[in-house]
């Protein structure tokens, strides 16, 4: 039997089972994830740094010049405000020390409350204290001091005089300039409760008008000499 005729060499393949090839992270995706998660975190940074809005006091309602505010007078509200004017506006930490304030100028609702807007009244000897706001004609001119006494009328159909020798307390006006005929006074007196019930009714009239007194007790008029009857003249009847 012929020997078998070997041929050139076959190629021998080596069948390799398939495997899923497991995925690598290359240095340059982890770079690139890094860089991208650290400029997401400094550009919420610069926007925070930027963000000035800050907690301040807001008007919860109207606030009228002579109103006695209390810690429901306000609110509090995020507001855009320039860093250099933030001290001079009320903050929620400067709300129970200005409550019982008086509001020398109007204040909106939902407007922040400018510390210069609000002054404390002064009140001694027990006796109460009430804010009058008034035009200044209507209240010598503007011209009352702390310490003066005043008569409270009022000069409508049927006005007359309300109350007499009431002590001035405090004179308070929205600013430091002189007087023009468009501002108002708030003019803080020191009342008992009986001028107090008179007084109340009338605060915020535009008929009130406020006359200095000096205080003094008014003087009782020497009582009249008795008359002394006439000499008769010589001469006529009953002479």
């Amino acid at each position: 039997m012929a020997a078998p005729v070997r041929t050139a060499a076959q190629p021998q393949v080596a069948l390799v089972p398939q495997t899923r090839k497991a995925r690598r992270w290359s240095t340059g995706h982890i770079v690139m994830i890094v860089a991208g998660l650290l400029g997401a975190v400094l550009t919420l940074l610069a926007l925070r740094a930027t963000d000035a809005r800050v907690d301040v006091s807001v008007a919860s309602t109207n606030l009228s010049a002579g109103t006695r505010v209390s810690a429901a007078s306000f609110t509090t509200k995020k507001v855009r405000l320039d860093p250099t004017l933030r001290a001079s506006f009320l903050n929620p930490a400067d709300v129970s020390d200005a409550a019982g304030s008086l509001v020398l100028t109007p204040i909106d609702t939902g407007a922040p409350i400018p510390k210069s807007a609000l002054a404390k009244p002064a009140t001694r000897d027990g006796r109460r204290s009430l804010s009058l706001p008034i035009a200044p004609e209507r209240a010598v001119g503007g011209k009352l001091h702390n310490g003066d006494r005043v008569d409270v009328y009022t000069t409508g159909t049927k006005g007359g005089l309300v109350t007499t020798n009431v002590e001035v307390l405090d004179v308070l006006r929205a600013s430091s300039g002189p007087l023009s005929a468009k501002d108002s006074l708030t003019v803080v007196l020191a009342v008992d409760s009986e001028q107090a019930a008179k007084l109340a009714p009338i605060v915020g009239a535009t008929d009130v008008s406020l006359v200095q007194a000096t205080g003094a007790t008014p003087k009782t008029p020497p009582p009249s000499a008795p008359a002394v009857p006439a000499a008769p003249i010589e001469g006529t009847p009953g002479g």
